[in-house]
């Protein structure tokens, strides 16, 4: 092999190597489950989890109907708040490629993916961070890291769902969550203690840019049917 191949190989093992990510903690008030560490809210009829992880902070709902009864998921009524300020609702995100309510059936639940928030490689906070310890249940890392306090932002998603054979019950259950803890290292998410957690998102100093703000912003205005899970409670 040619000297001038290795450097190029080289050189694209540095670049590779030397990515730097960015990892946020998100923390709530809400319970966890004890087996995925899903932040999670329930009523009398059903089961809301909340998923984050994911390259730019994606948000994904999980909604499950544990009722004998049908319920609609109201996309319209269903809010995304920053810093307590109203950033959009759900069915704004989807483009119109989605139903206004979603029917789900006794015994069923709906997966989503929105993307109402922005986020940015904070290179202040990386300046202020010291090195501390990170570890998980097989991973132990040093990284610079700090708490977020007053630069971390608040979330608040308010979930609705209607009951009644017209949909004319409507109920709201709230979830808020808090950017907790940053950290910055070269380690990739699935190498990084809690990169793959659902209650961390992560972003790359490389991402920034006239290209990804394009992007970004084609992302925040749209939404997916994250997956339909047609499935009985057994």
């Amino acid at each position: 092999m040619s000297r001038r191949l290795l450097n190029i190989f080289g050189a694209i093992f540095l670049l590779t190597s030397c990515t730097q990510y960015q990892y946020v903690h998100l923390s709530s008030d809400l319970p966890k489950t004890s087996d995925s560490e899903h932040y999670y809210l329930t009523d009398s009829l059903v089961y809301v989890d909340f998923d984050f992880n994911g390259n730019g902070l994606p948000v994904k709902i999980y909604f499950l109907n544990e009722s004998e009864e049908a319920v609609y998921f109201d996309l319209t009524e269903t809010l995304f708040f920053e810093n307590q300020s109203l950033v959009e609702n759900a069915y704004r995100l989807t483009g119109g490629d989605l139903d206004e309510r979603i029917f789900i059936p006794p015994g069923k639940g709906a997966a989503f993916q929105f993307r109402p928030f922005q986020s940015r490689y904070l290179a202040l906070a990386k300046a202020q961070s010291n090195y501390v310890e990170i570890s998980s249940e097989s991973r132990k890392e040093s990284a610079l890291g700090r708490e977020m306090q007053e630069i971390g932002r608040t979330f608040e998603v308010l979930i609705t769902y209607r009951t009644g054979t017209e949909g004319e019950n409507k109920v709201s259950l709230s979830a808020e969550f808090r950017e907790d803890f940053i950290y910055f290292t070269t380690r990739e998410p699935e190498f990084f203690p809690g990169g793959k957690s659902p209650y961390c998102y992560y972003i790359s100093e490389g991402s920034e840019g006239g290209q990804l703000a394009a992007s970004l912003l084609l992302e925040v205005a749209s939404a997916s049917l994250y997956y339909l899970m047609l499935e009985s409670l057994d």
